[in-house]
This record gives C-alpha cells, structure tokens and sequence, in this order.
C-alpha cells in the first residue's frame, strides 16, 4: 500500500502542465492522471463503493438486462457494449509489457503473424483431404489466405520474446498471451472465495491449452493432420515450448508469468546499464527496477479499469426510448464540460 501511495503522488506531480510549455512537451502529459480516477482507482483495490457511479444505482445498462451497482461490477461485465472498451484494457497492457521488453532488450514482436501460417503446405488440396473446397487447383495455403483477416487473428499470439535464460516450461524464444478477466461478477471470482489471485490463476490454465487447440486445428483444416503431431502444433512446442500467460485480473492484479517476465525484463536491464546508471552493484539495480516497474504495472492495471468504467457511462441509462437516450446524452456532455472548467480551475490554482 505504501508503495502504491508514493506512486501516485510521483505520478501526480510528474503529470503537472505548466504554463510556458510547449505543445510537444505538453504531450508528454497526455497519460495526466485526474482526480476522478485516483477516487475510482482507490475504490477499486481496497473494494468500496465507486463516488461518481453511485448516482447510478439501479439504472439500466444499454439494452441489456443488467443495472447498475456502486462497485462497478455489472457495468465492467456487460457485454455486447460498442466502443471496445475491453479490448482497450487488453492493449494497454500488453503494450506496457511489450515496452519493458524492448527496454530489455528482448527483440520483442507485437502480434506475432506469420509464425505459423508459414507452416501450412503448398500442396494442392487433394478431393479427400480437406472437405468442402472448391477450387482442385487450391493449395493449403490459398486456402488459410482465404480466410478473414479476423479469422487469422485467432491464429497470432499477442507477444513474442527472446530472454537470455528461458522461463520455466518455455525456450528462451517464448510467445506470450495476453488475457483480462472483466467480470468482476464471474464465476472466475465466485469460484475464487476470496483466495488472493485464484482468479487469474484459474484463467491461465485454459491459455496453453487453447494455443494448442488452436494449432490442432490448424493442422487439421489446412495441413490435413488428424489427431495432432502437424506442422504448426510441432513448430509450437519444439521452438517456444509452453506459452506465457500474461492475465490481469479487474482488481488490478496479475499473473505468476508476469512477475516472472519482469523479473526477467529487469534483470536484463540491470546487466547492462547498471554500472553507468549508477548503482552499486547489478543486483541492486535489478531490484530497484523491478520496484519501480511493479509500481508502474500496478497503477496503469487499476487505471485501465477505472478508465473502462468511465468510458462506458454514455450505456448508462439508455435503452430503446430515442427522448430518453438524447436526455442522458446530454447530461453526459454537461458533466463532462463542468469537469473540464473544473479541471482548468485547479491547474490555475496549482500554479
């Protein structure tokens, strides 16, 4: 707790625009962090009820059958919600994580595409081989290049690596899902019973497995092989081994790889920037970075939820009356231009 109250103050005062700053500095600022979410933040990790949501309470969401409740729990686990919001969270940590991995020095990949659609065949498709193709003069790889671009998404780990010693279960080449448990009302957490992190243990159990599966299936559709053992599923296991599975809980919490990873992303960084950064030796460097990266991880997580909460208030409210969506919209514009007022207000003050 400690450490995250002296986190939010560095991060406070590191944010601050001043008068006299330029519009490329001024974006430095971009990620300033507001009141409102330090408040919802707070809520979030100690478990209480959300100020700015109370309001709210018992009001419709979307044209869903879910209301709202004060801890944000209905609102963060609503689904079929336009505006992607979930998959925003997704991203942001995923790019911290490919960022610290740069920073390592770990070659790392975003979207790691054509890693095994490579290992589909070029043979043409034979009648019996593969069902329901049309072309005979189609190869296995026509086939894969006919799907979807959204299709071949399934297929594309979020993150690819090399570390100088491999984690545990993987090469020291590694690919890395990256997943978020959004349901603060899930069976994932039901299941849990209060156990400190169970829920995103529980989430990474299925992620190997789906990899897997999903190479299977690969093989099966375009390399005609039944029963595993193809190319792709192959290609998996002999070059990366298990797959790292990055999970971040709606808490703010996270999984045992990704601790692992940046242990280490920092001790590759303490080796070789400890003696010019200054430190006394390379393992009080690698200690002292991973405090500073965990800090950071752990305020942009609990972030990424209170600005997932926040960007789904315009679903609040809204069903299918046309007079009564317009009335909410409104509202929504009124708030939001009070608290910008209110924000230059206290930027004048702090300066």
């Amino acid at each position: 707790m400690s450490s995250f109250l002296r986190m939010v103050a560095e991060v406070r005062e590191e944010t601050r625009i001043q008068d006299g700053m330029s519009h490329e500095k001024i974006k430095q600022y971009e990620f300033a962090m507001c009141d409102w979410e330090i408040e919802t933040m707070w809520a979030i990790w100690l478990g209480l009820k959300i100020p700015w949501l109370e309001r709210f309470v018992g009001m419709k969401i979307g044209n869903s059958n879910r209301v709202i409740d004060a801890y944000g729990a209905q609102l963060m686990a609503c689904g079929g919600m336009t505006g992607g919001h979930w998959t925003k969270r997704h991203d942001k940590c995923k790019d911290f994580l490919y960022d610290l991995m740069k920073w390592a020095g770990m070659s790392p990949k975003r979207e790691v595409r054509n890693e095994f659609a490579r290992y589909i065949g070029v043979n043409v498709v034979t009648g019996n081989q593969i069902p329901n193709h049309v072309n005979q003069a189609q190869t296995q790889q026509d086939l894969f290049n006919g799907l979807t671009v959204k299709e071949q998404e399934g297929y594309v780990p979020d993150l690819g690596g090399k570390s100088d010693k491999a984690m545990p279960g993987s090469k020291k080449t590694f690919l890395g899902e990256v997943k978020t448990v959004n349901g603060q009302v899930s069976n994932l957490y039901i299941k849990a019973s209060d156990r400190r992190q169970q829920t995103v243990a529980d989430r990474c159990k299925t992620i190997d497995k789906d990899i897997v599966k999903r190479m299977r299936d690969l093989d099966r559709d375009f390399n005609g092989t039944q029963g595993g053992g193809g190319p792709c599923e192959t290609h998996l296991r002999s070059k990366f081994g298990k797959m790292r599975e990055f999970a971040f809980g709606a808490f703010g919490e996270w999984s045992v790889d990704v601790d692992i990873l940046i242990s280490h992303c920092t001790r590759q960084i303490a080796k070789h920037e400890w003696m010019y950064s200054g430190f006394r030796c390379e393992s009080d460097a690698a200690h002292i970075l991973k405090q500073y990266v965990v800090k950071r991880l752990g305020v942009l997580s609990l972030r990424a939820v209170a600005v997932l909460l926040s960007d789904r208030r315009d679903q609040i409210g809204i069903g299918d009356d046309k007079e009564n969506k317009k009335h909410v919209l409104g509202a929504r514009r009124l708030a939001d231009k009070a608290a910008l007022d209110h924000a230059f207000m206290m930027r004048a003050y702090r300066v």
